[in-house]
């Protein structure tokens, strides 16, 4: 008998002893220490424990029996309980036979192993272990989905109702429910009421830089986009002081482009003060209803172009019930200055609510905008000349917040009562007035003092 078929005998009647000894457990119960059998022949398992026990005590397999077992134990349905004869068992030598557990049977060669400890085949999958759906790569290989889809497709469907409950408990939303919220809202297919009752839940919980992102990607989604090549720059303010002072950000974006930038100014009419940038322009001459090439064609010939808010925001239509209901500053009022369709390398934006101050800026700062954002210690959603303003500086995708005192640069405080306006036509010739260089804003007569103090502390490149 040459080696090989040696070897092979051997594993035959090894097979043959643990299938009769296997044979044997079943037939005698798991007690086999008690009932005289030697303890060397019970079959173990990898660890040196006795087949289908766990740690218990002698003559039953501990916890092997009716509990959950550990690698030996696979058990296929529940248990039933049969009675051992006389003399046998644990009980056996006192002549009293009793009910135990019936020893798991090995499942067939054609039934599914079952899932160990819990005695159930098993299930399907849960969502959150499934794979990604399948995609192909360029070169035609087959790969699942994205990290992001994968993601994605675990999320919950969202919903109105879930999404503003998530708000009024506290719990703060990330950009893409945020963005699906715009975008539902632009879309036209929401009532005023949801609107409504998302703005004032937001509100009441107040908003993060992510929340803020995601509505304004989404109303950016559905702009009429301009394409302005070279860098371009805008001032803006959110409005919502209450002050009703003329209309210095329009003002300021014209000295920035006679000073050589090119600016893109974004406006609306006025919706908190008596005219809007758009009102006082149109007053002024400037045509508001451009298209994106006339903004760029405007742009490159004079230095200046005004992108007329609802000409390329055409779906903020479907919010306007719902702002015009509640009658209160909510986070359209923030969205409006970031949303600019030219997407400026710069802007100078001006903020009344101090929560949105570092929101505004962080946004911007995502975005990878240069900005200056402002909010004067006055209230006005500028930089003020009554006393001093809290500035966030926005450079390189990072915020650095900073104090600007006027007083400290030359130039003299005011008062608010100086900056008052009016209807567009007041606002317009007061513009006229500024620009030429007559003097203070609402013709309130400075003193000679603070006028050679102004005069001295004005730069070059001044329209006037």
């Amino acid at each position: 008998m040459s080696e090989r078929q040696a070897a092979r005998s051997r594993i035959s009647r090894g097979k043959k002893n643990a299938e009769h000894r296997i044979r044997r457990q079943r037939e005698h119960g798991p007690g086999a220490r008690d009932r005289g059998h030697d303890e060397r022949r019970v079959p173990r398992d990898g660890r040196g424990r006795r087949h289908g026990a766990r740690g218990g005590g002698r003559g039953g397999g501990g916890r092997g029996n009716g509990a959950r077992g550990g690698r030996g134990e696979r058990r296929q349905g529940r248990p039933g309980p049969v009675e051992h004869r006389a003399g046998r068992g644990r009980h056996g030598r006192h002549g009293r036979p009793g009910p135990v557990e019936q020893r798991p049977r090995r499942p067939g060669p054609l039934e599914p192993a079952p899932r160990r400890g819990h005695g159930r085949g098993h299930g399907r999958r849960p969502a959150h272990r499934r794979p990604g759906p399948l995609e192909l790569t360029p070169d035609g290989e087959r790969r699942r989905g994205s990290v992001e889809q994968r993601q994605e497709a675990r999320r919950p469907e969202r919903h109105w109702q879930g999404l503003i409950g998530a708000v009024i408990e506290g719990r703060d939303l990330d950009g893409a429910d945020t963005a699906w919220v715009m975008d539902r809202i632009m879309r036209g297919d929401v009532p005023d009421a949801l609107i409504a009752g998302f703005l004032v839940a937001l509100r009441a919980k107040g908003e993060t830089v992510a929340e803020l992102d995601g509505l304004v990607g989404g109303l950016m989604d559905h702009a009429v986009t301009v394409d302005v090549p070279g860098r371009t720059v805008d001032v803006v303010g959110t409005g919502g002081d209450g002050a009703h002072t003329v209309n210095i950000s329009t003002m300021a974006a014209i000295v920035a482009a006679g000073a050589g930038a090119r600016v893109v100014k974004h406006g609306n009419r006025a919706a908190s003060s008596a005219c809007g940038s758009a009102d006082v322009l149109e007053r002024l001459g400037v045509g508001l209803r451009l298209t994106p090439e006339e903004v760029a064609r405007s742009v490159d010939e004079v230095g200046i172009a005004f992108c007329f808010a609802p000409d390329f925001h055409p779906a903020m239509r479907h919010a306007v019930g719902a702002r015009k209901a509640l009658g209160i500053p909510t986070v359209f009022n923030a969205i409006g200055p970031l949303s600019n369709p030219a997407r400026p390398s710069a802007q100078a934006v001006g903020v009344a609510d101090p929560r949105l101050l570092p929101l505004v800026a962080g946004v911007l700062a995502r975005r990878g905008v240069e900005a200056l954002v402002f909010r004067g210690d006055d209230g006005l959603d500028e930089l003020t000349v009554t006393t001093s303003s809290r500035v966030c500086a926005v450079t390189g995708g990072t915020v650095r917040e900073e104090h600007f005192d006027p007083h400290a640069q030359g130039i003299p405080y005011s008062n608010v009562e100086a900056l008052r306006g009016g209807d567009a036509g007041t606002n317009a010739a007061v513009a006229l007035r500024v620009l030429r260089g007559s003097g203070a804003p609402c013709g309130t007569r400075c003193s000679s003092r603070r006028r050679r103090r102004s005069r001295s502390a004005s730069r070059p490149g001044t329209v006037r």
